[in-house]
């Protein structure tokens, strides 16, 4: 699907349907090509607590998989569908910044990419480079996806009033197995999050 640019900008809504990603996890507020890049811009929305940087690692990862998969849509002509990252090495780059701007980029580019597979590299910045991002996806259809998460489907389409990804997920019981780190995540604090979700087991 080719996705033209307006005053040098993508239209962030366009782009988001493409990819079937919605905000609020759809946090770009502006999209533009540079070169064989696509970059994005973003505010950080959640507090560091007890992690050091100016962004919390899970909120960065989450804006640069996403940005990964917009480029593909965007610069390749990528088609319309589902990107799922599969597999990803976030290495932190060293910085002497204490704090953000209220805005930071992130520039990603496409190493490889065909009907089933996508693989990138993402940078992110503000006064000096954050961090960086090399991730690969899955490609699947619409109706691919369809037919293989159709029983996890909800006819509950509304959109929170409160905005999720502001607040950490807390977690307890970490137990470490060898390089297995498990842990429980929860409760959620939103009345809009279902019951079935509240004390979801995540394993690392």
């Amino acid at each position: 699907m080719s996705i033209k640019p307006q005053d040098h900008f993508f239209d962030v809504n366009q782009v988001s349907q493409c990819i079937k990603v919605k905000k609020p996890y759809f946090a770009f507020q502006q999209l533009w090509q540079d070169g064989n890049s696509l970059v994005g811009s973003f505010a950080a929305e959640q507090s560091l607590d007890y992690e050091t940087g100016i962004i919390t690692e899970g909120e960065l990862g989450r804006h640069l998989a996403i940005l990964g998969s917009c480029a593909a849509v965007v610069i390749c002509n990528g088609s319309e569908g589902y990107y799922l990252a599969l597999k990803a090495d976030f290495i932190n780059k060293p910085h002497k910044q204490t704090s953000v701007n209220d805005i930071l980029y992130a520039g990603a580019q496409v190493l490889s990419i065909d009907k089933r597979s996508l693989k990138i590299s993402d940078q992110a910045w503000n006064t000096e480079p954050v961090a960086e991002l090399l991730c690969e996806y899955a490609i699947l259809s619409p109706a691919l996806f369809q037919r293989r998460f159709r029983h996890y489907a909800s006819d509950d389409l509304s959109v929170p009033d409160d905005y999720p990804y502001q607040y950490p997920i807390p977690l307890h019981s970490l137990t470490f197995h060898k390089e297995k780190l498990d842990a429980f995540a929860g409760p959620f604090l939103l009345n809009n999050v279902p019951d079935i979700f509240k004390g979801t087991h995540a394993g690392q």
